[in-house]
């Protein structure tokens, strides 16, 4: 992608998105290449999963659907165990300056949330 003043930005080699249905696999290369033809990310969401790393889902202007975002010649998902680091991939790398949509499974492994702490008068402050 260029940026103003014709500098080329740094772009991930390789991405494979896939369907959340998992029924119509979309393996796309090169995501970037894609792009540079003019499909853009229209919408972004990262799942923090039960073992608390991050995988990045995506809308894209050219076809249906919510897409996984994987790694390269693999269906596992490209995950990420800083979240700062995959939101500056959806941006830098992916070109989206929208909303992004933070999400967590991780309370579904423990099977229950935390029990909140009852009101009471000696917890009022």
């Amino acid at each position: 992608m260029e940026s103003e003043g014709g500098a080329t930005e740094p772009l991930i080699e390789e991405a494979w998105v896939r369907e959340a249905s998992g029924e119509r696999a979309i393996r796309l290369r090169n995501l970037n290449t894609i792009m540079r033809r003019g499909v853009t990310v229209i919408e972004a969401r990262l799942i923090e999963r039960e073992d608390a790393r991050w995988s990045i889902w995506i809308r894209v202007s050219d076809r249906p659907g919510e897409h996984r975002v994987n790694l390269g010649k693999s269906d596992d998902p490209k995950l990420f165990s800083d979240v700062a680091l995959a939101i500056a991939t959806v941006r830098e790398d992916f070109g989206y300056r929208g909303p992004i949509v933070l999400s967590t499974e991780r309370w579904l492994g423990a099977g229950t949330w935390p029990t909140p702490t009852p009101f009471t008068e000696t917890t009022k402050t």
